[in-house]
């Protein structure tokens, strides 16, 4: 959505990325911010990729991401919230899809309202 925390941290000199299974709020991100949208090439078609300035975006189901199809991996994850949107069913698969994407000795920060 309108992430104001990915702008935030791509400020503070880090390479963020998001993933994203919304086009439309990806638009509405965009417009918050004042980016532009810009198509970026992927190895793997399971996702789409976009640049919206200082940040990349990745448009699809959470549940399919991995390294492969995001083209890295990561040494830090923010989920402000994100999980406690999941149904709680779900929740032990979303944990793995988000360690599967990050690096051996990544940190993460996880605010959950809970």
């Amino acid at each position: 959505g309108n992430s104001y925390d990915l702008v935030w941290l791509a400020s503070q000199g880090l390479d963020v990325a998001g993933v994203e299974c919304s086009h439309h709020a990806l638009q509405s991100f965009v417009v918050q911010h004042g980016f532009e949208l810009k198509s970026e090439q992927l190895k793997d078609p399971g996702l789409l990729s976009w640049k919206a300035g200082p940040c990349t975006l990745f448009e699809g189901d959470w549940f399919v991401a991995s390294p492969g199809k995001l083209g890295r991996q990561f040494d830090l994850a923010y989920d402000r919230a994100a999980i406690v949107a999941v149904d709680p069913v779900m929740r032990e698969s979303y944990a793995m899809v988000l360690r599967s994407l990050l690096r051996p000795k990544a940190s993460i920060l996880m605010v959950a309202l809970e």
